[in-house]
């Protein structure tokens, strides 16, 4: 069985969430997947070194997840839920 590095899914779809987020605030609805040039190619950067982490690492991960209540409430603590996160910071994370 191959183990989930924490699975990269998760921040594909909150890159994607955070890029479409700022357009649609900017109330620009019928442009919403329009990125210029520079953002766009930025966020694809950003995205190959992603699956390219998750690719180097999903050997070595952990087949289950450590159960550590207090480091999730730990990492939890310094989020703001009421608010989205820049996508330079959701990719990261």
């Amino acid at each position: 069985m191959r183990a989930q590095y924490g699975s990269v899914w998760p921040s594909v779809w909150l890159c994607a969430a955070a890029a479409l987020s700022s357009f649609a605030q900017a109330g620009e609805r019928g442009l919403m997947l329009m990125l210029n040039d520079q953002t766009r190619a930025e966020l694809w950067r950003r995205l190959i070194e992603v699956i390219e982490s998750y690719l180097t690492k999903i050997d070595s991960a952990r087949v289950a997840p450590e159960l550590d209540v207090e480091k999730i409430r730990a990492e939890l603590a310094g989020r703001d839920f009421a608010e989205p996160a820049a996508r330079e910071i959701v990719m990261t994370q």
